[in-house]
């Protein structure tokens, strides 16, 4: 969908801005490695779409609701409750969003083979009675940066 109002405005003379629409997953990493600011308007704690955000290494624009309890604002991702605002600051801004990307670096990202490595090593210690599973809250399921 094209841009309205005042974005249309604002991004008027940018070459470089692009609203894509769909685009096929095999596709997508590509697309989005080429983009500077990402944007995701769902209010999701965690979703696909904010996983490939993050494995493009990113500055993420996203609501200051649910997607905070995954990013800090200004470190991880721009959280915002008004998506014109925080968009006209983060391209005004490119020390913030160089920031972000930095931060968004040291995120850990796993393969889906990790991650089925680690969920079975979970459900192994759950159906033994290990009582003990901080280590898979701290090491696997929180951000360290």
């Amino acid at each position: 969908e094209e841009p309205k109002g005042e974005i249309k405005e604002m991004i008027k003379g940018y070459k470089n801005i692009h609203f894509m629409g769909w685009i096929s997953q095999e596709k997508l990493a590509d697309v989005l490695r080429q983009g500077d600011i990402l944007v995701n308007t769902a209010n999701h704690e965690i979703s696909m779409k904010f996983l490939d955000y993050v494995n493009a290494r990113k500055t993420i624009l996203a609501l200051n609701d649910r997607p905070s309890k995954f990013f800090k604002h200004k470190e991880t991702a721009f959280l915002t409750d008004d998506f014109t605002q925080g968009l006209k600051e983060l391209i005004q801004n490119d020390e913030l969003r160089k920031n972000i990307e930095k931060n968004m670096k040291k995120i850990k990202t796993y393969t889906w083979g990790e991650v089925a490595d680690i969920h079975l090593e979970l459900y192994k210690r759950i159906i033994s009675g290990d009582k003990n599973l901080d280590e898979f809250k701290t090491k696997y399921y929180h951000i360290t940066y």
